[in-house]
């Protein structure tokens, strides 16, 4: 999931956390925050700090990757051409 907003980031966070089958309350706790900064995580407010969420990501197994919107483009597109060419000289 490419995170361009706040609410994309919460976004994330929440479905990762109930995917998991995890509590705001057990969240919290293994990431060394408080639920009530999980709660003001998930609804973005923005007085958030980044440590603690990237604690939060950690105990999520998430990552937050910054990349230059260049590097974004390269990697939308498949290369079709490529992929076959790597293909057969694979199988030789």
């Amino acid at each position: 999931m490419e995170v361009t907003t706040v609410q994309s980031l919460t976004d994330a966070i929440r479905g990762r956390r109930q995917a998991l089958r995890m509590t705001q309350e057990g969240l919290a706790t293994a990431a060394g925050v408080s639920r009530s900064y999980v709660l003001s995580l998930e609804h973005g407010r923005t007085t958030v700090d980044l440590k603690s969420i990237l604690s939060v990501l950690d105990v999520l197994g998430l990552v937050l990757e910054v990349r230059s919107r260049d590097e974004i483009e390269d990697t939308k597109g498949t290369d079709l051409d490529r992929i076959l060419s790597d293909y057969d000289l694979g199988s030789e």
